[in-house]
């Protein structure tokens, strides 16, 4: 049974550097489990983390996280 769209908030770290967040998530029940499933996008910089790069060539700033929960 689709139980629509919410949001989860928490605390994520990100190579030692923590920051509040809030990502948009769809939530499915099934039996007696709950499926919690979203993505958001986040920039490294917010982390303190350089943007990884090879030969002269940087990456971009923005990574995107996926979160899958599930709870029973």
């Amino acid at each position: 049974m689709n139980l629509g769209k919410s949001n989860v908030t928490g605390k994520l770290t990100v190579a030692g550097a923590a920051r509040n967040v809030s990502f948009p998530v769809s939530v499915v029940k099934k039996g007696n489990a709950y499926f919690i499933e979203g993505t958001e996008t986040i920039k490294l910089s917010e982390f303190g983390i350089e943007r990884p790069g090879f030969m002269g060539i940087k990456t971009g700033d923005a990574v995107t996280v996926k979160v899958s929960i599930v709870a029973e």
